[in-house]
C-alpha cells in the first residue's frame, strides 16, 4: 500500500472569519483578551435550617407578635402553631375586622396558638371513655382506694406469716418456698426490685425494715381515704349541666383577648353588631371562621353568649406551653 497524503486543514468559513474580526475588535476596546467561556458552577443545594419560618420574619420584620392577650408562651409554641396555621390561612378572617395588614398579622400567632389548643382540646376529650364520675362515685372510689390498701397490708403480712410457720410435713419443700416468695416480694415492698433474692443478712434487714414502712404507709393510706369520705362535700362535686362543646370554654377566652386586641371591642354573643347577611354578632362569625380553618366543630352563638357568661376574672386558660 503506498503512503497515504496527510489531509490538508480546512478553509475557515466566513462566519467563522467574521467572528474571530469581531473577537478582535472588542479586545482593542478592552485592551486585552477576552476570557474564555466556562461552564457554570452546579447549583448548591439550600440549607432548610437557613429558610427563615414565617414566624421568625415576623419578629425581624416587625417586632414579632403584639403583646398583652394571653400567657406568656415558649417561642417554640408560637413556632409550632404558626407552622401549622399559617399567615395565609388566618390573616384573611383577621383583615375582614381590622384592614391593616401589619397590624393583624402580629395578631396571627395567638390566633393559630387558639385554633391549636382548641382543636387540641376537642380530641383529647375524645379519648375520656367514661362520663364524669358522680358525688357518690368518687365516694365508692375512695371507699375502694381504702379497701385496696387493707388489703394489700393484710395480704403480705399473711405471706409472711405463712412463711414462717414450722415445716410442713407433707411437703418439705413448702415453707422454704413460700419463704423465699415473701423475701422477693418483700424486696419490692421495701423498693428495692430484683430478679433474684439476696439472704446477706445486712441486706434483709435493709429489706425488713423498708417493708415495715411501706406496710405503714398503707396502713395510713388506708385511714386517711376513709377520713376523706368523710369530708367529702357533695355539693362541690355536683355538676350543672355543661355546654356539649366542653372544649369551647378556652377557645372563647383566647379568641375573646384577641378580638378585643384586634378590634378595639369586647366580645359579645348577643346581636349587637351584624354582618349583612348573617344573625351572628361579628364577634361569633370571627370564631367560625378560626374554627373552619382547622375544619374543627363551628361555635353558635347561644353557645358563645353561654361560655362569656361563664368567664370570670378566675377562669383561666389551659397552659399551652
Amino acid at each position: 500500500m503506498g503512503d497515504e497524503k496527510p489531509s490538508l486543514p480546512s478553509e475557515p468559513t466566513s462566519e467563522q472569519v467574521a467572528g474571530d474580526a469581531f473577537r478582535r475588535r472588542v479586545e482593542e476596546i478592552y485592551g486585552g483578551p477576552l476570557s474564555e467561556p466556562q461552564e457554570p458552577p452546579p447549583p448548591s443545594l439550600i440549607s432548610l435550617s437557613s429558610i427563615k419560618s414565617e414566624y421568625r420574619r415576623l419578629w425581624d420584620e416587625l417586632g414579632g407578635p403584639v403583646e398583652g392577650i394571653g400567657p406568656s408562651l415558649k417561642r417554640s409554641t408560637f413556632e409550632r402553631c404558626c407552622g401549622k396555621y399559617g399567615q395565609e390561612q388566618i390573616l384573611p378572617v383577621l383583615l375582614q375586622y381590622k384592614n391593616e395588614r401589619d397590624f393583624a398579622r402580629r395578631h396571627w400567632p395567638y390566633a393559630a396558638v387558639a385554633i391549636s389548643q382548641y382543636v387540641f382540646e376537642i380530641d383529647e376529650r375524645k379519648t375520656y371513655a367514661d362520663d364524669e364520675p358522680t358525688p357518690g362515685n368518687i365516694e365508692k372510689l375512695l371507699l375502694q382506694i381504702a379497701q385496696s390498701a387493707k388489703d394489700l397490708n393484710t395480704g403480705l403480712c399473711r405471706l409472711q406469716t405463712l412463711a414462717e410457720r414450722l415445716k410442713d410435713p407433707t411437703a418439705p419443700d413448702r415453707r422454704g418456698h413460700l419463704g423465699w416468695l415473701d423475701a422477693f416480694i418483700s424486696q419490692a415492698a421495701a423498693g428495692v426490685f430484683s430478679n433474684e433474692v439476696n439472704e446477706s443478712p445486712e441486706y434483709r434487714l435493709l429489706v425488713d425494715q423498708g417493708k415495715l414502712a411501706f406496710l405503714k404507709r398503707l396502713a395510713e393510706v388506708e385511714g386517711t381515704a376513709r377520713r376523706a369520705i368523710d369530708r367529702t362535700d357533695r355539693e362541690r362535686l355536683e355538676r350543672e349541666k355543661g355546654p356539649s362543646n366542653p372544649a369551647l370554654l378556652n377557645f372563647v377566652r383566647w379568641c375573646g383577648s384577641i378580638w378585643t386586641s384586634l378590634t378595639g371591642r369586647n366580645p359579645t354573643g348577643e346581636k349587637l353588631t351584624r354582618i349583612d347577611g348573617s344573625e351572628d354578632p361579628e364577634f361569633v362569625l370571627f370564631m367560625q371562621g378560626l374554627a373552619r380553618i382547622a375544619g374543627a366543630r363551628e361555635p353558635k352563638r347561644n353557645e358563645v353568649a353561654l361560655c362569656l357568661k361563664n368567664i370570670t376574672p378566675k377562669t383561666t386558660t389551659q397552659n399551652f406551653s
